[in-house]
C-alpha cells in the first residue's frame, strides 16, 4: 500500500505540471489595411495581400515643398472598379459624370474625386493609393496607404492614412 501511495504521490505532480501546459496561440488572420464599398453597399474589405495582387503603378511627385520622390501604388480607378464603378468602354452615354469617390482617412478626414478624373479612357492623372516612397514601406505618420495626386497645386486631396474608399453614383 505504502508503494502505491508513494507512486501516486509522484504522478499527481507531473500531471499538475501537463495540465497546465498552453496550447499555442492561434495565428491571426492578416490585418484588414482598407475597406472598399461600393454603390449598393457590398463592401470588400483588403488585406495587404490582397492589394499587392492588384495593379501597380508609380508615379514621381513633390510632397508640400520636398523634392519630388517615387511614389508606388494602385490606381484609385482599378480600386473603383473593384467596387463596381463602370471605367473604359463599360461607360455608357453621360454615365460617368454621375460617379463619384469618396476616401476616407483614419482621422476622418475625406476627399472627394469625380470617377472620370480616375478613369484613363478620360484622363490620365496618375492618382493613387500609395504603400511605397522611394520603395519603401509607408511610415506610421502617413501610412500604411495614402492618396498621392500627382500635377494638383495644393495638396487637399493627398490624403494620409486612408483606411477606407467608398464609390457612388448620383
Amino acid at each position: 500500500m505504502t508503494a502505491v501511495l508513494l507512486f501516486s504521490l509522484c504522478l499527481f505532480p507531473v500531471m499538475a505540471v501537463a495540465q497546465t501546459t498552453q496550447a499555442p496561440a492561434p495565428v491571426q488572420a492578416e490585418a484588414v489595411l482598407l475597406t472598399v464599398t461600393g454603390a449598393g453597399g457590398t463592401a470588400l474589405r483588403l488585406t495587404a495581400a490582397d492589394l499587392a495582387k492588384l495593379p501597380r503603378q508609380t508615379v514621381r511627385a513633390a510632397d508640400r515643398g520636398q523634392e519630388a520622390a517615387s511614389f508606388e501604388g494602385i490606381p484609385l480607378g482599378e480600386l473603383a472598379r473593384l467596387a463596381g464603378a463602370p471605367l473604359g468602354d463599360a461607360v455608357k452615354h453621360g454615365d460617368a459624370p454621375n460617379w463619384y469617390v469618396v476616401v476616407e482617412s483614419k482621422d476622418g478626414y475625406h476627399t472627394l474625386f469625380a470617377l472620370a478624373e480616375l478613369d484613363p479612357a478620360f484622363q490620365n492623372k496618375g492618382i493613387l493609393l500609395v504603400d511605397r516612397k522611394e520603395g519603401k514601406p509607408l511610415g506610421d505618420t502617413d501610412g500604411p496607404l495614402r492618396i498621392v495626386a500627382p500635377g494638383e497645386k495644393r495638396h487637399a486631396r493627398w490624403a494620409r492614412q486612408v483606411t477606407g474608399i467608398r464609390v457612388g453614383r448620383m
